[in-house]
């Protein structure tokens, strides 16, 4: 059988391209790697602005025509830079490069795409392969791409603008080549290991994150049709159905796991269970078209009420705010807190505001702050006070970096926030 991941005919794997410039050559700053149809290069990155950064004296390491290793113009090996170490510090880089055909370059999408689109008969790995970079080429519609490595984008598009008709119809032909190709692979492989998840599950995933994308971009009509019948397969939502079951009703619910939200977005939208609980995706919090959705809701989506200003959130920018404490401020609750953001948010750049004793209270509720605190919990912050105690408030985990575990209750498999402080 067909290991899961792969790694392109007679090209060395990461791992033996990593090792070898190791044992030749020290960096003399940062390098990345790409694999490519030439081979595989090295390159330094140069930036030339936040989140903005391009290609600098690349050099091809590896060359596919030859089969072998080029000289490189680097210095001995010696005490400095390891490639090795710096790859190696995030394990997941070997994950990306062995599931992708082409990558770790901006243009990796499309080579494969192009070499893989035409070529009959594709395996299950380039199967994998094909699925991924249409699903990764549909976000450039609407995203700008700036980290190679892990896919992470950055919206183009302005707070109050609508995507075009067209860019949502390369959109959708893109993710829908992702979908032809993840379908037969199950077809013909269902117990394929794809670079994430269970294979149900990454198709699942794909389904529901263009179902919530489309929302998100105003498109709801056209998302529902990727909410299909058989999803994910019934023994991987029983755990799911649990956590859903224990949800109590017209509950506003915090998930942290990416996974499990998208199925019970699904169990939600595909059978109707609990339709008056609103499931928010911490994760999804960093992207402010998903933050503008739950703002004014969509369909099957109500409106969520906040008291920061459309314009505080209104890009991928003031994605921090720095807090100073030990200092006399008249900030000390939670609704301070975000008028001070309301009136100081820059259009770029971090906010500093002072935050007296660490604290911001809501009502009885003491959230303590340190040096910082991100979008996600910025938002979530503003949630549950223009919330207004009128819903339930769940988590799925107790803490979120504000030690409030005294004022949560367990509820079923969630974590209930209760004013009144439990002492227990």
């Amino acid at each position: 059988m067909e290991p899961a991941g792969f790694q392109l005919k007679n090209y060395p794997c990461f791992t033996a391209v990593i090792e070898m410039f190791d044992t030749l050559y020290s960096a003399p700053k940062i390098l990345q790697l790409s694999k490519n149809p030439r081979g595989w290069s090295v390159y330094e990155i140069g930036y030339k602005e936040a989140n903005v950064f391009e290609r600098e004296n690349e050099q091809l390491f590896w060359d596919k025509s030859t089969g072998s290793y080029i000289p490189l113009n680097y210095g001995p090996k010696n005490e400095g830079l390891s490639l090795f170490e710096m790859e190696n510090s995030l394990w997941w880089y070997e994950e990306k490069f062995n599931h992708h055909y082409y990558f770790g370059y901006k243009e990796a999408d499309k080579d494969t795409i192009n070499e893989l689109s035409g070529k009959q008969a594709l395996n299950y790995s380039e199967l994998e392969g094909l699925a991924l970079a249409c699903a990764s080429y549909a976000r450039s519609f609407v995203e700008t791409e700036f980290n190679f490595y892990y896919r992470e984008g950055e919206s183009i598009l302005l707070w109050d603008e609508r995507v075009s008709e067209e860019k949502i119809n390369n959109y959708i032909s893109f993710i829908d080549k992702s979908i032809e190709a993840y379908n037969q692979l199950n077809k013909h492989n269902p117990t394929y290991k794809p670079l994430e998840w269970y294979l149900s599950a990454t198709i699942g995933h794909l389904h529901i994150n263009t179902f919530l994308c489309l929302c998100e971009w105003g498109y709801s009509e056209k998302a529902k049709r990727y909410v299909v019948p058989g999803l994910y397969g019934s023994s991987y939502l029983n755990k799911a159905s649990e956590y859903l079951d224990s949800i109590p009703d017209n509950s506003i619910v915090f998930s942290t796991d990416r996974n499990l939200s998208f199925q019970l977005i699904y169990l939600q939208q595909a059978e109707k269970i609990k339709p008056a609980v609103t499931i928010i995706d911490y994760t999804l919090l960093e992207h402010a078209t998903y933050i503008k959705m739950l703002r004014n809701g969509t369909d099957g989506y109500p409106a969520i009420p906040m008291k920061l200003a459309p314009s505080v959130l209104a890009n991928s920018i003031n994605n921090y705010t720095l807090i100073e404490t030990g200092i006399e401020s008249d900030i000390s609750t939670v609704e301070e807190f975000l008028n001070g953001l309301n009136k100081s948010a820059p259009d770029n750049g971090e906010l500093v505001i002072a935050v007296e004793k660490g604290v911001l209270k809501l009502d009885s509720i003491e959230f303590e702050i340190t040096e910082s605190i991100n979008r996600p919990d910025i938002v979530m912050l503003d949630i549950v006070f223009s919330n207004n105690w009128e819903r339930p408030v769940c988590f799925m985990e107790a803490d979120y970096g504000f030690n409030f575990n005294r004022y949560i209750k367990k509820t079923g498999m969630w974590q209930l926030l209760d004013p009144v402080e439990n002492r227990g």
